[in-house]
């Protein structure tokens, strides 16, 4: 029996494509922002300050970007625990700002405080699942944005 190369394939080979390269989220790092989240959270319904409310806006923001990133779709169409907690969280959070712009005064009520402890117990799980560089990037996403944000207000634009 003679050597005969290999027959070819009609077929033309896709193109390659690089995957994203996802770092899984180590305990010791999910345990750390999960914390964070926590005391945040506390924070807030402890002593409400302005400050204490736009962190807390800014971690709900950057999970809600990374699940969509990981998803590939709003999670707000979701209907799932994370996507539920999110909702009730954001909720949350317009109800105490637009309350807090009609009497200026920033307060958290029993049912408030009740609702973001379960929505923060509920996020706290999603953060085992979400890769640590797409919670980064989220992250480095929305602080931008807020720079933006704070910038702009500050030229006097809206």
């Amino acid at each position: 029996m003679s050597w005969q190369p290999m027959a070819k394939s009609k077929a033309p080979r896709k193109k390659y494509r690089e995957k994203p390269i996802h770092l899984p989220m180590m305990p010791e790092s999910r345990d750390r922002m999960a914390m964070r989240l926590h005391l945040n959270v506390e924070a807030l319904i402890a002593s409400p300050s302005s400050e204490a409310f736009n962190e807390l806006c800014k971690k709900v923001a950057s999970l809600t970007d990374a699940l969509s990133h990981l998803r590939g779709r709003p999670i707000f169409n979701d209907r799932d625990a994370a996507a539920n907690a999110i909702r009730t969280a954001v909720a949350t959070l317009t109800q105490i700002q637009e309350r807090a712009e009609r009497t200026e005064v920033l307060a958290v009520t029993e049912t408030e405080a009740l609702s973001l402890r379960n929505a923060s117990g509920a996020m706290d799980i999603e953060l085992g699942r979400i890769p640590k560089n797409v919670l980064d990037a989220s992250i480095a996403i929305i602080r931008k944005q807020t720079e933006e944000r704070i910038e702009a207000l500050s030229y006097g634009y809206s």
